[in-house]
């Protein structure tokens, strides 16, 4: 993937695609750490009741704290498109 960026998130490497979005590797630019995002897939933000049900899960994990839950940064709607910035956590994933 060529890099992109979405608002001051510098996208680096899909990491998972699942039946609501995919997941990037990315870089805050302003901040200089390594973030997750999670992108809503374009066709499914036409739909309000997914919106909802996205930001749902933004207002879930804002109020999450906990050591085995990665925190919560950010969540916005740019150009149609809905995103959720996490804390990235490098490891192995669920297969390995």
């Amino acid at each position: 993937m060529a890099e992109a960026a979405i608002s001051h998130y510098r996208l680096q490497e899909k990491i998972f695609e699942g039946g609501m979005g995919r997941v990037f590797r990315g870089v805050d630019r302003l901040l200089e750490r390594e973030v997750a995002v999670k992108a809503l897939h374009p066709e499914l933000a036409r739909d309000p009741d997914l919106c909802e049900q996205f930001r749902q899960e933004a207002r879930i994990l804002a109020g999450l704290r906990h050591p085995n839950i990665v925190s919560f940064f950010d969540f916005f709607e740019e150009d149609g498109r809905f995103y959720l910035i996490m804390e990235f956590v490098r490891g192995r994933t669920f297969a390995e």
